[in-house]
């Protein structure tokens, strides 16, 4: 089930000595924001959309896809804890 706590991708192997020491710099606490608000990624916000499109895309457009994706993440949480639950109920 989507919540607010994020989490970065793991680093390739070969960068994982660096991320240690540094930190991820993709990591949300990382970001710069002006208050507690976390840091939403390309694809919850939209900004990924229409990279790839020959025509610009309206503000609406990306809108509706960007809920439709929201959608199909929020159905796609509750259908894999509804099928966890029922594997673990048989055990």
């Amino acid at each position: 089930m989507p919540n607010n706590e994020r989490e970065a991708p793991a680093p390739p192997s070969h960068l994982r000595a660096m991320v240690q020491d540094q930190g991820n710099p993709e990591a949300p606490e990382n970001s710069v924001t002006d208050g507690p608000v976390p840091k939403r990624f390309p694809r919850e916000t939209g900004e990924d959309i229409g990279m790839g499109s020959p025509v610009p895309l309206s503000k609406e457009a990306v809108q509706v896809i960007t809920r439709l994706r929201n959608m199909k993440v929020s159905f796609e949480c509750k259908f894999y804890m509804l099928l966890i639950s029922q594997v673990l109920g048989r055990r």
